[in-house]
């Protein structure tokens, strides 16, 4: 299954190539996808559990900081519940409510019963990775990022992705899960 995947250093090489006129119109759509379902998300778990913002992060890649802080503005305009909405931070990290929504990197060795991943698949954070970090398509599948915002959850763990089951089906954590 892994051979069909479209890889994201195929997909960064389609923003910054020849479409690259797409690069901000794709982010900014992209944005508005991952905003509602991360709404919907939130909203679920405050109907549960009312008043458990302390229990909630939600985990995105802390490079380049533009992915943070496109996510959480393009978040906060699109919730229409105002008590939400007053759990959501102004800038990436911790808001008064105790919700954590920011880098995955400076939530390592942290940990909350509902955790949601999300931005892995944005186009900042693909381009960032193929420009500044020296991903090539083969040198390696694995994600650290990735690794580990999933392992920072206790109860539920919830991976909002633009087509997340093509994601899901391309992530790769050990050589043998090629083979």
């Amino acid at each position: 299954m892994r051979s069909s995947c479209l890889t994201s250093f195929e997909v960064a090489e389609t923003l910054t190539g020849e479409f690259k006129y797409l690069y901000e119109l794709e982010s900014q759509e992209q944005s508005k996808k991952y905003a509602e379902q991360i709404v919907t998300q939130l909203s679920r778990i405050k109907g549960e559990f009312d008043g458990c913002a302390e229990h909630i992060a939600v985990l995105v890649p802390g490079s380049p900081p533009t992915v943070a802080q496109q996510l959480l503005d393009t978040v906060r305009d699109s919730i229409q519940d105002d008590t939400l909405r007053s759990c959501i931070p102004q800038s990436a990290g911790y808001s008064k409510a105790g919700l954590y929504f920011g880098p995955v990197e400076n939530f390592a060795g942290l940990e909350r019963p509902y955790v949601i991943v999300t931005g892995m698949q944005h186009p900042h954070y693909l381009v960032h990775r193929k420009e500044n970090e020296g991903w090539i398509d083969g040198s390696s599948a694995v994600d650290s990022r990735v690794y580990l915002a999933v392992t920072r959850c206790t109860f539920e763990l919830m991976l909002v992705e633009v087509n997340v089951a093509v994601f899901g089906s391309c992530l790769l954590y050990t050589s043998d899960a090629a083979d």
